[in-house]
């Protein structure tokens, strides 16, 4: 998979000019064996918290599961979801393993010029757009799942396609956070990783199969609570025993947000800048999981500024565990450079994994205020990977195996959606095993959502001169671009050697921008030539069940809404006839 940008240079020290580094494929193999190396010994504060803790969430998302009877209340909680609840899990979506272990080591590996431009400022900037200008038009399509727009906006094979790219960006993301439950079980509970990861997977997974949406959304939304408390606490805490104010942590290195001065023009830095800006901020718009917890709001109101205040408290939030990084990198080069919390020639924090954060945290904290953090980070990485499961099998029954079983009643696609949590909870566990870091697979998931489905969903939301040829054109064309270029780039000489660079331009602006072009392109052919092609692909594709005209078959929100009275006045009208 590669590895992000800012991995491929190091800061030899802080506010200098970082010359490139070794290409970090160890990243994920040193996060195993940090963590295997602390494995003989269980944290006992921790540990009698985090296990009640768990059992708690584990209570919480139960009950509200007494809710789910059906298929609406399992998607989209029954689209009853309070304000302050759709906050907090619009919240709650980002606010996971990237968002505390993965922008902290980002922070004190690479500063303000790193990864935390993807994640924390790229995610609070997808939030606001969000709310500003897709939450309100897409909740008045009252559609169940995204690919249903798709579906309804270019066709059934759209739909279908939608629903794969997202399926396997979500793959990616939810690895993401099971990677970070593994190092923090690894650190407190005395397992390896791959036990206690499998372990909290578990508990989520139980929770999201019985209630769905409802359980995700109020398990997320005492989960956030939690969050924040501890964090501020954690906050205090770290400045008092450290030392080291909030101001003096940025001073101290220069940190501000400016491009890669190793570039050779300072135009592609910029662009570079922008593009890790981007990963999330629009590449987790078309995705499941924000369109879910969005479209159970129970208002559209709700929906449009929950994700706005969402994303404003994110990015305030995010300063913490940003905060915890510079703290770290103090420490460490202090411990490696005689002293000089500047750092020193030879000596990177970067070289390290996501483990160093924690490490740091233990050694600056009390025995309470560490159970504090340790219940923040699993409260935060157990409310994304519970979102991301819902809605990957959500996407994978309702618009890949229901459109090949039309005839399937809601009972039985509700009992298959809660199997095919089930099934990606394991495919994305399998995914964990590999080398790669929780940075690599949140930012590798939504850049494949941006270059495959961004365009298609604007369009389709703002240009009614969008067509089902210009969509098919932008998913597949970005696609095989993005995936061409970061595979020539490993090898080509004008790559970066880690894939994530093409003469010195980010891949996935290079693929953004193609997939853009091919939408126009094919959106404004000759009508005559765009009829061709639907003809040959009717022709290869059409004889399959799962890509026939779906017209008539897509579940709208509100038509379950009066199924659901006309059921009920039946009912009632049968019981008075027989009394």
């Amino acid at each position: 998979l590669g590895h992000t940008p800012a991995r491929s240079r190091s800061l030899a020290r802080p506010g200098s000019h970082a010359a490139p580094a070794r290409r970090l494929r160890m990243a994920g193999a040193a996060m195993r064996a940090l963590s295997e190396a602390e494995t003989n010994t269980v944290d006992v504060p921790v540990l009698a918290m985090m296990v009640p803790y768990l059992l708690l969430n584990l209570g919480i998302g139960l009950w509200a599961s007494r809710h789910t009877k059906t298929l609406k209340d399992f998607v989209l909680a029954g689209r009853t979801l309070p304000f302050f609840v759709t906050i907090t899990s619009m919240f709650a979506m980002f606010f996971g393993a990237e968002a505390t272990l993965g922008s902290s080591f980002n922070m004190a590996a690479t500063g303000l010029s790193g990864d935390v431009m993807a994640d924390p400022y790229g995610g609070a900037l997808c939030l606001v757009l969000y709310g500003l200008f897709y939450a309100v038009p897409l909740y008045k399509t009252n559609n169940l799942t995204l690919s249903d727009f798709y579906c309804e906006r270019y066709g059934s094979k759209m739909g279908v396609f939608s629903a794969i790219v997202n399926t396997i960006g979500y793959l990616l993301w939810t690895a993401g956070q099971i990677v970070g439950l593994g190092l923090i079980t690894s650190r407190t509970w005395g397992v390896p990783s791959e036990v206690g990861s499998l372990i909290c997977t578990a508990i989520i997974v139980i929770y999201t199969f019985r209630g769905g949406m409802y359980a995700v959304a109020w398990t997320e939304c005492f989960e956030s609570v939690v969050i924040i408390i501890c964090l501020i606490v954690m906050a205090v805490e770290v400045g008092r025993t450290s030392g080291t104010g909030w101001s003096e942590a940025y001073t101290r290195f220069g940190e501000k947000m400016e491009p890669d001065p190793s570039n050779s023009s300072k135009v592609k830095a910029w662009l570079n800048l922008f593009a890790m800006w981007l990963y999330l901020g629009i590449g987790s718009i078309p995705s499941q999981d924000i369109y879910e917890r969005m479209n159970s709001a129970a208002k559209s109101s709700y929906a449009r500024w929950g994700a706005i205040i969402a994303g404003v408290v994110y990015i305030l939030v995010s300063q913490i565990p940003m905060y915890f990084g510079l703290v770290a990198r103090a420490k460490y080069n202090a411990d490696n450079c005689n002293g000089d919390i500047l750092g020193c020639e030879g000596v990177s924090i970067g070289d390290l994994d996501e483990g160093i954060i924690l490490d740091t945290i233990n050694f600056y904290t009390s025995d309470g205020v560490r159970v504090l953090f340790y219940c923040a980070l699993i409260s935060a990485i157990i409310s994304t990977a519970s979102g991301t499961l819902l809605g990957a099998g959500v996407l994978i029954t309702i618009n890949i195996v229901r459109p090949a079983m039309p005839n399937v009643d809601e009972a039985k696609i509700l009992q298959i959606s809660r199997f095919a949590t089930l099934i990606f909870a394991v495919c994305a566990y399998c995914f964990t095993l590999g080398d790669e870091s929780i940075s690599d697979f949140v930012n590798i998931s939504s850049v494949w959502l941006m270059v495959g489905l961004f365009w298609p969903l604007t369009f389709g939301l703002f240009w009614r001169g969008a067509t089902e040829v210009g969509a098919g054109l932008s998913m597949f064309v970005g696609l095989v671009t993005y995936t061409t270029l970061f595979l020539v780039a490993q090898k080509d000489a004008n790559g970066d050697g880690s894939g994530w660079q093409m003469y010195e331009i980010d891949t996935s602006l290079w693929a953004l921008f193609i997939a853009l072009v091919a939408f126009l392109f094919g959106s404004l052919m000759p009508q005559r030539w765009q009829d061709g092609i639907n003809l040959a692909m009717e022709k290869l594709l059409g004889w399959m069940t799962i890509f026939q005209n779906r017209e008539g078959q897509i579940i709208k929100v509100d038509q379950m809404e009066t199924e659901a009275t006309a059921k009920a006045s039946a009912s009632l009208t049968l019981g008075v006839a027989h009394a």
